[in-house]
């Protein structure tokens, strides 16, 4: 069996996983500008749109740990085959470090600092990266 077919479907895969965890800012975001904002008649929006965000936030770390694993997946079959690329390599070195910073940050007692903001804006580079890959 040729495992070179799987590289596509194995991106897509991690570019989901990645787009997923991503969103563990941006809804907390939106509720701290806007959700919270909402006057008392919206209650029932508010009320779904934190479903949502508590599914999102609690299946953060899961999400992250799932696309790291398909990442490797991804990148182990792409050096096999002679696929490799060096927007591959770059955004699989960064997500590695968002993955690291994520383990430290989960360690540490201090849950903000420093290095939740290097966490964040490494996944900026990340999507960067893989954008770079994809020629968009």
């Amino acid at each position: 069996m040729n495992l070179r077919h799987f590289i596509g479907p194995l991106g897509i895969l991690t570019a989901i996983g990645f787009i997923f965890a991503l969103l563990n800012f941006f809804v907390k975001l939106i509720n701290k500008n806007y959700i919270l904002k909402l006057p008392k008649d919206k209650n029932h929006f508010v009320t779904y749109y934190k479903k949502i965000m508590k599914f999102i936030v609690k299946n953060h770390k899961t999400a992250g740990i799932i696309t790291f694993i398909l990442m490797l997946l991804h990148f182990f079959i792409a050096y096999n085959s002679h696929r490799i690329k060096i927007t591959g390599i770059i955004a699989a070195i960064i997500m590695a470090a968002v993955v690291i910073l994520g383990i430290y940050g989960k360690s540490i007692k201090r849950p903000r600092g420093k290095w939740l903001t290097i966490h964040r804006s490494c996944l900026l580079y990340t999507s960067d990266a893989a954008d770079e890959g994809l020629g968009v």
